[in-house]
């Protein structure tokens, strides 16, 4: 049966001959050594242009279920996404059901092989396989209602899928190809705006400025009055980070529960769609951030320390008794394997794949960690052999890691388990190794809760040491089973948690907020404080900001104005200076827009809600004439409606000074 790639390059060429599909065929292209057309073709189009088409097959996972998965591998896509955001091509994924019609069980309105799907999705945040059902699943339910359709997009919340979107294109109709819908959206979709990539962002940071050419605090709190680019400081820094992080933000009823984890209804559905209510330990996203960061450095520590672990051959030629894609699901998988006495708990694992007939190169397609001793296990024909349990760091669900060209001089037994004098020299000369990855905990406003209940124990693992916490803390018997449950397959001991040296803990922390809670000495100690001064970064705001007078508008200097104000606070008032203007007090995408005159009216009106509003309610209540000078000499009431009134007719002269203007 063909694959979904080779049924859309078919359609393709059969039905818009218009499109040149065969450029990557073509012997000298000029994209030779950078794309493969395994999976991505360069489409050119009647007006000129290439397109990037790449192509995902679809598997079915659960044939015997009522709704059986319908897959699609998603990071084999990265080559073809990375390429067109290079060189700004736009770019396409297409998919389409491609398996026997009697495996799409749930599909009841529809035939799934008349419809093309386009998976309008970010791959920078993709990675293994997306179950496509509940794609198809919202796409019957619609048909269902409204009846025949051609065209369908599938937004983000109206599916389970885990990708952003989908476009449901309709290219046959009662077995007739209908390519029209196909080519209008080929000539007009442009999801370039979107193409962002973690890997650019990253190219282009400094990083050995970025943290002074040391490593960065592992509890790092960053405080400051309010604008001086707190946020901006760590959400820029935590780029070093990627996808390993999460962030969220403090509130005053956040609690402990919330935080690390915690017992909590669940509801689920079964076979039947009959919705049942189960209790489940929900981690929170310190819980989340640790388990990523504990199977990292476990892995890693596995890899670098253990000086005695052998190296095996398996095999694993039938796939009738053990299918590689339907059971190899995502890394950390485990699954028995047969065995030899002489295998034990912590040696490695080559599993071998050989049977051609599935179309797939021979080769090694698993790197395993054994993580049992033999046991006799019981198999079909009655018969009792030796099984160890493996636990999968490393898949290919594409071409093998280790071809069986290089494979060879190590191994002249294919048919059996043993062992492989030279295994670490191979792991070596195809350079499989597992890297120690860094994992972070971001948290906004971490003085808006009381950190004391919300971080409950877990306090007790911020004393680190080298980055490790030096003190362990015991686990509840909840929290034990969630991580037995989640890290024994590493050899974690669930007994007892510890911070690793690869998880990092940032927040920000804003003490002039009002409502904020005190943190004791004890809790302050275990952190690194790094203070954002009130003019750090303001060559950054350096912008022309509308004012009004009776005249009309006028240009003058944010950055003067708010140092003119700021010294008015410190000398007049006599506030603190967690309390004055930072630079980006005024966010910077409003201060860029500042100038046009399309934007001075409502320029007036932030100004007057962001900066009077915050000096008015938080920083004079109390006295307000000793800022608003002017003001107070026009004996103007002391009103907030009145200071609004004035600053419309005088300006920054409601200030008692005047700035140069720029007309």
């Amino acid at each position: 049966m063909a694959t979904s790639t080779e049924l859309i390059r078919d359609y393709i060429s059969s039905n818009i001959t218009s499109y040149d599909r065969t450029i990557l065929e073509q012997k000298g292209n000029h994209y030779i050594g950078e794309i493969s057309n395994r999976y991505t073709d360069i489409i050119q189009l009647p007006n000129g242009e290439k397109v990037v088409v790449a192509y995902a097959d679809i598997s079915i996972t659960g044939s015997d279920r009522p709704k059986p998965q319908i897959r699609v591998f998603m990071d084999r896509q990265h080559e073809a996404y990375e390429f067109a955001r290079k060189r700004k091509f736009r770019y396409f994924l297409f998919t389409i059901f491609s398996k026997d019609l009697s495996m799409a069980k749930n599909i009841q309105h529809y035939d799934p092989r008349d419809f093309l799907v386009s998976l309008e999705t970010n791959i920078d945040y993709e990675d293994s396989r997306r179950d496509l059902r509940s794609l198809y699943d919202y796409l019957d339910a619609y048909i269902s209602k409204n009846g025949e359709i051609e065209y369908l997009r599938c937004t983000h919340g109206q599916h389970q899928s885990g990708i952003y979107q989908a476009s449901f294109i309709q290219i046959r109709k009662q077995g007739i190809p209908t390519p029209n819908k196909l080519m209008e959206y080929m000539t007009y979709f442009d999801n370039r705006p979107y193409l962002q990539s973690v890997s650019e962002e990253l190219e282009q940071l400094d990083l050995f400025h970025l943290f002074h050419n040391k490593k960065p605090s592992y509890n790092r709190i960053i405080f400051g009055a309010p604008g001086t680019g707190k946020s901006f400081t760590l959400n820029r820094d935590s780029h070093v980070f990627g996808k390993r992080m999460e962030r969220i933000t403090f509130h005053p009823n956040y609690s402990y529960a919330q935080f690390v984890g915690t017992y909590k209804p669940v509801m689920e559905k079964n076979e039947q769609e009959e919705k049942n209510i189960s209790y489940e330990y929900v981690p929170g996203p310190f819980m989340r951030i640790y388990i990523e960061a504990q199977k990292n450095f476990l892995q890693y520590q596995e890899f670098t320390e253990n000086k005695n672990v052998n190296y095996y051959y398996q095999p694993a030629t039938n796939m009738d008794s053990w299918n590689f894609f339907d059971e190899i699901t995502e890394l950390g998988h485990i699954e028995y394997f047969r065995a030899t006495k002489e295998m034990k708990k912590g040696d490695i694992s080559l599993v071998y794949i050989g049977n051609n007939n599935l179309g797939y190169e021979s080769g090694i397609y698993g790197i395993a960690r054994i993580i049992s001793n033999p046991k006799y296990m019981e198999e079909d024909n009655g018969l009792y052999t030796l099984h160890v349990l493996l636990r999968f760091d490393k898949v290919s669900y594409d071409k093998p890691l280790i071809s069986k060209k290089i494979f060879d001089p190590y191994n002249t037994q294919y048919q059996s388990v043993h062992k492989i004098e030279q295994g670490k020299e191979l792991l070596e000369e195809i350079g499989f190794s597992v890297e120690k990855k860094d994992y972070l905990l971001l948290i906004e406003e971490i003085n808006r809760a009381n950190t004391a209940a919300v971080f409950g124990d877990v306090f007790q693992l911020l004393d680190r040491k080298n980055g490790f916490s030096e003190y362990p803390i015991n686990t509840s018997e909840d929290v034990k089973r969630f991580l037995e449950e989640h890290l024994k397959i590493y050899g974690y001991d669930s007994s007892q948690m510890k911070l690793p040296d690869n998880m990092y803990i940032w927040a920000t922390m804003n003490s002039a907020d009002q409502g904020v809670f005190p943190m004791d000495t004890a809790f302050k100690r275990r952190w690194e404080f790094e203070y954002l001064g009130i003019d750090d970064g303001a060559e950054d705001a350096e912008y022309e900001i509308p004012l009004k007078q009776k005249e009309g508008y006028y240009l003058v200097s944010w950055n003067q104005l708010r140092r003119e104000i700021n010294t008015l606070l410190i000398e007049q008032c006599k506030v603190n200076e967690d309390k004055l203007l930072g630079p980006f007090f005024i966010s910077k995408q409003i201060l860029k827009t500042a100038a046009n005159p399309e934007n001075w009216e409502d320029f007036i009106q932030h100004f007057e809600n962001k900066v009077i509003m915050y000096l008015f309610e938080d920083v004079v209540k109390m006295n307000p004439s000793r800022i608003f000078v002017g003001h107070a000499a026009n004996n103007g009431k002391m009103t907030f409606s009145a200071i609004r009134e004035s600053f419309e007719q005088m300006g920054e002269k409601i200030f008692g000074f005047e700035l140069d203007t720029k007309k």
